[in-house]
């Protein structure tokens, strides 16, 4: 374009896990970096638009083109962070016009918003027909963003940045599923679309709530709906309390093979989004998420997007009234709005509102997916006997004896083994660094054996309570390891896509929805003072796939919850003599 050296050109960025479909990057080393929406129309094929949205005639309405440059510049950012560029530049989203001209914009276009100043910042023809006149444009949307804030910062072209931003829109760094991406994608793309025709057909309005045990396949039923839907044309919306769930949901996304298009982001990240993108300030320092969340719903009631076709909720027991506030305004009557719930794993409410309030019509799933009999059954009995051993008994009786209980689970994998149970030497101030080392071996070995069995270190995921010091003794002995690692526990990595090549480090919290191969956790005895504490113990101990490690310290054996884990094994281990 425009023969200038000091410009440089990704077109078609289609690959990178978790971004979608971005039509133009470009870096000038004069004048910033742009992430740039192509709209290669004729102004008369334009039926109408607004800041917000866009219709071209025998098409249906769509975001317009510097939102969707906007959405992109977001998850671009968080394929950045996952790919551990220390020094991300900043982006400015745009659009081009190829073929309109800006006075035929000018003349042409009727709402005020999209004129004037704000016709500035976007690219037209006029500005294709130099070099000269390209960098003057490009000088100016610097300065003068159309959409967010202005960066007030000059550019400036360093060369290490570049090279790692380069080396990142490599497409060995996009497109490669591991394993277990396979499996699920082979899940999304072709199992249980009989199913899903059935429960919520594209032609149809359904209200519906997936409820059942973790790892039957809620999440996966809604995501099959959710590409059924936008294969059907439709506009679909994925929202979920989980930043880690979204970005992961995002990742196997764009991962698939299937066509059509679903938006997934968590509900606060969606908040903000929309925040930046109608040039409204942050709120001041709030007491709580929820407060937060309150305050800038209140400030959108205008700028809220086109209404959805299809919206699906994961975590939707959780949801508070504003976010079920936020849901009912992002629908229409006619919208089919599908909602999953986690029996065992509610953390902040238990569902009955969004159902009474969206009308949703319940569904069991009792076949379980994810985890192998044995590992499922271990969580399962760790929750329901509520950590008192005295219930032990009448709980993994169920497991052993036929009844016509309707909530009895199914599984899909019979075969596999307990949570093993790892003991290691007390941490003190003297044993510390054994632990670390006991720990660095531990992790180690799990990834030698999931890379030799034709998974990826993605496929180990370790699991903490929080910033304490099982948190300090996993990232040691990351390090220690030299073990490439995404550290999920830092909050600004929450919505970070997880390269295949990076064991994950995440809490117990955030957890939920998310899966691996091989599960080690740490600093189970934690929640013992904790609410709710057989909840969130029940989300950790049913992440895996194929097996689970807790690593108990000789104190942590005699701690009243590491004991119990002891006896829910031996419990179990008795049962299945």
């Amino acid at each position: 374009m425009l023969d200038d050296s000091r410009l440089h050109l990704w077109f078609e960025v289609d690959y990178l896990p978790g971004v979608g479909d971005i039509d133009l990057i470009a870096w000038h080393e004069d004048h910033g970096l742009f992430l740039i929406e192509i709209k290669a129309i004729e102004l008369s094929a334009i039926e109408s638009i607004d800041y917000r949205h866009l219709k071209v005639a025998g098409r249906s309405s769509t975001d317009s083109p510097h939102y969707q440059a906007h959405r992109a510049m977001w998850f671009l950012k968080d394929y950045l962070v996952g790919r551990g560029m220390q020094r991300r530049p900043f982006v400015v989203p745009t659009a081009l016009y190829p073929k309109i001209s800006r006075r035929e914009w000018e003349e042409g276009v009727r709402d005020p918003r999209l004129t004037g100043s704000f016709a500035q910042s976007i690219l037209f023809s006029d500005d294709l027909e130099s070099k000269n006149a390209l960098q003057k444009r490009l000088a100016y949307i610097w300065e003068n963003p159309p959409v967010g804030r202005r960066l007030g910062v000059r550019f400036r072209h360093d060369v290490d940045a570049f090279s790692a931003f380069a080396d990142n829109l490599m497409v060995q760094a996009g497109r490669d599923a591991a394993r277990s991406d396979q499996r699920r994608l082979s899940y999304l793309e072709n199992s249980h679309r009989a199913e899903a025709d059935r429960d919520a057909p594209a032609d149809r309005v359904v209200r519906l709530a997936y409820q059942g045990y973790p790892g039957t396949g809620k999440t996966f039923r809604l995501l099959r709906i959710g590409v059924q839907h936008a294969v059907a044309g439709k506009r679909v919306l994925f929202l979920c309390f989980n930043k880690v769930l979204a970005a992961d949901v995002r990742r196997l996304i764009s991962l698939s093979q299937a066509s059509g298009q679903v938006e997934a982001y968590d509900l606060f990240d969606f908040l903000d989004r929309l925040r930046d993108f109608n040039g409204i300030a942050k709120p001041p320092e709030m007491p709580t998420a929820e407060d937060w969340a309150e305050a800038v719903l209140s400030r959108l009631v205008d700028c809220l997007p086109l209404a959805y076709d299809t919206v699906l909720v994961d975590e939707a027991q959780d949801l508070q009234p504003w976010a079920i506030e936020f849901i009912t305004r992002l629908s229409r009557h006619d919208s089919s709005v599908v909602v999953a719930m986690a029996k065992g794993q509610e953390l902040y409410g238990d569902g009955k509102a969004i159902m009474e309030k969206l009308g949703l019509k319940p569904r069991q799933l009792n076949r379980v997916f994810r985890n192998p009999r044995p590992i499922f059954q271990f969580a399962q009995t760790f929750y329901e006997s509520r950590m008192r051993p005295e219930r032990l008994e009448s709980v993994t009786r169920r497991f052993v004896h036929k009844s016509a209980d309707v909530d009895r689970p199914l599984f899909q994998v019979d075969a596999g083994e307990l949570p093993a149970i790892v003991k290691l030497e007390r941490v003190n101030e003297v044993g510390q660094s054994s632990y670390r080392r006991e720990l660095e071996r531990i992790v180690t070995r799990a990834v030698e054996r999931m890379v030799a069995d034709g998974a990826s270190p993605r496929d180990v995921l370790l699991l903490v309570p929080g910033k304490g010091a099982e948190y300090q003794a996993a990232l040691a002995c990351l390090q220690a390891a030299r073990q490439k690692s995404i550290d999920l526990v830092n909050p600004s990595n929450r919505r970070a896509i997880a390269p295949q090549d990076a064991v994950r480090l995440s809490t117990f919290h955030s957890a939920r929805g998310i899966e691996a191969e091989h599960v080690i956790v740490l600093g189970l005895t934690e929640l013992h003072e904790w609410k709710d504490a057989q909840n969130i113990a029940y989300v950790a101990l049913s992440r895996a796939t194929k097996s689970t490690e807790i690593v108990l310290t000789n104190d942590d054996a005699e701690h009243p919850v590491g004991r119990f884990a002891i006896q829910v094994r031996e419990a179990l281990e008795d049962r299945g003599r």
